[in-house]
């Protein structure tokens, strides 16, 4: 193998990066501690994605022939370090698979980049990710007979056609569905982390999830976690499997964001909760403009990941998008934030913001929508008049809905707009319409249930604020609501 520079030779595998020049690791950019041997042992691993690798090999990889050691107990201390340092457990593996007595493997999706590739080393077909090399350069051709040179060119071929589909795509993808994958029918997106090395973008990251759980809510017969909940995870010290066990999902979606400028990169892996294992992983890089197109491509690829086949699930994700104004929609991920909060302080700053955003791009759909939100909530937590601000919440949502009719935050808007002047039936109309375009959009749940408690029928305002905290199990504001609506059904009880 030619000599290749040093900031080349790396592997990528789920938010780790191995620099295979310098022996060092990273976890999402930042340095992971690992002695020279278990990295050695990674290294060796790393080069043969889905291989089994024996331990008389790694034994000759590891040591020299001179080397008087205990071979045995030294593979196993290495390997134990290895798990360590990867959070990697030989119970649940996400990236080492022990195989009996034999050997090791290395079962997650890999992306090397300058790594010469030997197409005799690659695995043969079976369950389970395989994972995609990139390719460096090729090795002297040697003779073979005709059987296994078919076999190899067939291999190559079938290589060449996937780097082709992938350089078409615009994205670097990693990840080759399995029918034995199971059906995934909940899940946390889990905020994604900036790895920017600017504080000041975390906003952004956390809009850029907020965002994402929008386009995954989406998605027919899933149950996706709302945005509050999500949150709470935030830098959490819990493992997957003990968010996915608290929030009573089967799956875990988490990632990165790093924003340079006018640019955006996005990684995403789907974790199964159950086993820890990966279902599936993907690089995403546009520009601003495009980053509500990347949202609706990873929710497409997720849903059919999750469905276990190309489905009914994926397609239902839209996929026509209109270009962003970039700084229109930072604003727009301001004001979200300061709704989320829903204080006196912060509900004025979300006016501002979301006014922002539409004298930005006026043809910014869900900037209208959140302006009709925060005017709605605003004589909640303030001593403003109410018709004024319910008509201008009105007008907003009205154009939220001509620009984006698909969109139900705006048809949840509206209906607000209209129970708050007492047009009930007019209110019920517009939150089954957003409830039938997001089944997953707890809010709407949440405020249809006051808009039927209020009218009296307590057995569907239940079953909607149920749904409501199903979605979103750790809101305050939820649990609030269905306290309220609890009272008013005279289940005093629950409603403490």
């Amino acid at each position: 193998m030619a000599d290749l520079e040093p900031e080349r030779r790396r592997a990528h595998f789920g938010v780790f990066t191995a620099c295979l020049e310098t022996g060092q690791l990273h976890m999402r950019g930042m340095h992971v501690r690992i002695q020279e041997l278990p990295f050695r042992f990674l290294a060796t691993l790393l080069r043969r994605p889905g291989a089994l690798v024996t331990r008389e090999e790694l034994r000759r990889e590891l040591w020299s022939i001179d080397t008087f050691v205990d071979f045995d107990r030294g593979i196993n201390t290495a390997v134990t370090k290895l798990r360590q340092a990867l959070g990697d457990s030989a119970e649940n593996p996400r990236f080492i698979e022990t195989v009996g007595r034999r050997g090791y493997r290395f079962i997650a999706p890999v992306q090397l980049e300058g790594e010469a590739v030997d197409p005799e080393a690659l695995p043969p077909p079976a369950p389970g990710p395989v994972p995609i090399e990139s390719v460096g350069q090729t090795r002297e051709a040697t003779p073979l007979s005709d059987r296994r040179l078919h076999g190899m060119r067939l291999r190559w071929v079938v290589f060449a056609v996937v780097v082709l589909l992938l350089a078409a795509g615009g994205s670097t993808l990693y990840r080759m569905r399995s029918s034995s994958v199971p059906v995934v029918s909940s899940l946390v997106v889990l905020p994604l982390e900036n790895v920017s090395g600017d504080p000041s973008q975390d906003a952004f990251g956390d809009g850029i999830t907020d965002e994402l759980i929008t386009a995954l809510a989406k998605v027919p017969n899933m149950t996706v976690i709302s945005r509050t909940s999500a949150m709470h995870f935030k830098n959490s010290n819990l493992s997957l499997p003990e968010i996915a066990k608290q929030l009573g999902v089967h799956a875990v979606l988490e990632g990165t964001v790093k924003r340079s400028g006018n640019r955006v990169r996005i990684t995403a892996q789907l974790i199964d909760a159950a086993t820890d294992h990966h279902l599936w992983a993907d690089v995403y890089e546009s520009d601003m403009a495009d980053v509500l197109h990347v949202q609706e491509q990873i929710a497409q690829k997720i849903a059919a990941a999750a469905a276990g086949e190309l489905s009914a699930r994926e397609k239902a994700v839209k996929v026509g998008y209109r270009p962003v104004n970039p700084e229109s929609f930072d604003v727009y991920l301001e004001g979200r934030i300061h709704w989320a909060r829903r204080s006196p302080d912060s509900i004025p700053l979300a006016v501002k913001e979301f006014e922002r955003a539409i004298a930005l791009d006026p043809n910014f759909a869900p900037a209208y929508s959140g302006l009709a939100d925060a005017l709605l909530v605003l004589p909640v937590v303030s001593t403003q008049g109410d018709t004024a601000l319910y008509e201008r919440a009105r007008t907003a949502a009205r154009r939220a809905i001509e620009l984006d009719p698909s969109s139900a935050e705006a048809h949840t808007s509206l209906a607000s707009a209209d129970e708050a002047e007492w047009k009930f039936a007019e209110a019920e109309s517009e939150f089954r319409r957003a409830i039938q375009l997001n089944p997953n959009y707890s809010t709407a749940h949440q405020w249809f249930a006051e808009d039927l408690s209020i009218v009296g029928k307590h057995d569907e305002a239940i079953a909607e604020i149920q749904r409501a905290i199903a979605l979103d199990p750790l809101s305050a504001i939820v649990q609030h609501q269905a306290g309220q609506v609890y009272q008013e059904a005279r289940q005093y009880d629950k409603a403490i």
